[in-house]
């Protein structure tokens, strides 16, 4: 998601690395890993399927409140 990336990077540009980190594990760590098991648990193979978008969104998301909160 490019939106993210480069939310990621101006964090990090602007000395606030943390948020950066922040952003980039609740898509990876925070929101995928339960994500899969929880949609896998409701929709089977394709709750793993739909887990990645979702997660996309929440990373969106989670982004965006950063970003309107720093501006």
């Amino acid at each position: 998601m490019v939106f993210k990336s480069q939310v990621l990077l101006f964090f990090s540009a602007i000395g606030k690395p943390k948020i950066g980190v922040t952003i980039a594990l609740t898509k990876q760590l925070i929101v995928l890993i339960p994500m899969l098991f929880i949609l896998s648990h409701f929709f089977g193979i394709e709750g793993i399927i739909y887990a990645t978008p979702v997660t996309d969104l929440c990373a969106f998301s989670v982004s965006l409140f950063f970003l309107i909160r720093e501006f």
